[in-house]
């Protein structure tokens, strides 16, 4: 349940302020109490004790039976945020990278083209053909990881010129299942509207 897409037009502190919140302060249900009557399957009894986030979906797999096992328990959710315990976050990992950008200063063709082809990640930089030569174009520069392997080669390094726009962030958020990904995104949007309409408030009081 990995979700991937761009906020652009923004500030680096907007966009960790989003990755923050969606971690730490997007509400969601989670067990608080577990009270087990009965286990006579294969899962400890102690495993049930554990803080959980409170299974939202009817079809989530929690243990197998066999003929006779059985697990009677009476289970207590509550509502709480990341911020006061993990078993809230319904996040998995929420993470940003600014949109890379790779310009070619000068024609590279040759052999030199395939081999700065191969310094740079898969589908990143594609060879055509011209005149019956090979030569480098860009072709996905968002593909690239950053590795800058292409600045170990003294003869390509001039060649090359790379950099990030600074206002287009590429979020990835993973959900742990409580939620789907892109609803956290729309619930940490609301949260972040909340904090700003408070703080709004908060400054037309002190104006006054």
């Amino acid at each position: 349940m990995t979700l991937e897409f761009d906020l652009l037009h923004v500030r680096a502190p907007i966009a960790n302020a989003l990755r923050r919140v969606l971690i730490a302060e997007v509400p969601t249900m989670a067990f608080e109490k577990i009270y087990l009557y009965q286990n006579t399957s294969v899962i400890q009894a102690e495993l049930y004790g554990d803080e959980k986030p409170c299974m939202v979906n009817d079809d989530i797999l929690v243990a197998k039976l066999r003929p006779g096992q059985q697990i009677e328990a009476s289970c207590h959710a509550v509502k709480g945020i990341g911020r006061d315990h993990a078993k809230f976050s319904p996040v998995a990992t929420a993470s940003y990278r600014l949109l890379p950008v790779i310009t070619l200063l000068k024609e590279v063709a040759g052999e030199k083209a395939h081999r700065l082809k191969n310094t740079f990640s898969k589908g990143v930089i594609e060879i055509k053909h011209k005149n019956g030569e090979d030569y480098a174009v860009v072709k996905d520069a968002r593909r690239d990881t950053c590795s800058r392997n292409v600045l170990r080669h003294e003869d390509l390094a001039p060649l090359v010129e790379l950099g990030k726009v600074k206002d287009h962030f590429i979020f990835s958020v993973e959900s742990t299942g409580a939620l789907k990904s892109s609803e956290l995104v729309i619930e940490a949007c609301k949260v972040m509207q909340e904090k700003c309409k408070s703080l709004a408030a908060k400054i037309k009081e002190l104006q006054q």
